[in-house]
């Protein structure tokens, strides 16, 4: 099963960031197609040719029949680490309770 991908998520598929999510779920016992990751690429006002791209990388973890969830947003990106974030956030729990 694979994880749920929505907005602009290729941006993660081409870092191989995706394949880091899924790694991470089942790492922790989940299953990834519990998972939705919605990506929304920020718009940046570049000063140059050369510029970070920028996302909000929206993580849901759905319920049985997909109707309700429990979620976090983490900052995405270059120079950003929100699947270690997500890692860190799902061992705590935040994840838990749908």
């Amino acid at each position: 099963m694979a994880v749920r991908l929505e907005g602009d998520y290729k941006l993660l598929v081409q870092t191989g960031e995706i394949q880091d999510f899924e790694h991470e779920v089942r790492r922790r016992g989940y299953n990834p197609d519990e998972f939705r990751v919605t990506v929304e690429r920020l718009a940046l006002n570049p000063s140059s040719a050369i510029y970070p791209i920028k996302c909000k990388v929206m993580v849901d973890r759905l319920s049985a029949d997909g109707n309700s969830s429990r979620g976090a947003t983490f900052a995405g990106g270059h120079g950003e680490a929100w699947v270690a974030r997500f890692a860190d956030a799902l061992a705590t729990g935040q994840f838990d309770g749908v």
